[in-house]
């Protein structure tokens, strides 16, 4: 299969591996809590992550399990 199911867990750990990896053009933040209490990540990649560039597109990956 070309996807797996990643559990809580190992998606939290997935993402920090990438933000790690690539600090220069990722940056992960929690937007909360799922009804179930598990944070919700939210993974930007950017040229400049953090930035806000207006007329600027970035790809926000928001990941709720």
């Amino acid at each position: 299969s070309l996807f797996e199911h990643l559990k809580h867990h190992e998606l939290t750990t997935t993402l920090q591996s990438y933000t790690e990896n690539y600090p220069q053009i990722t940056r992960l933040y929690n937007i909360g809590k799922s009804v179930e209490g598990r944070d919700l990540w939210v993974l930007e990649i950017s040229d400049n992550p953090g930035v806000h560039e207006p007329g600027k597109a970035i790809l926000l990956l928001v990941f709720k399990i």
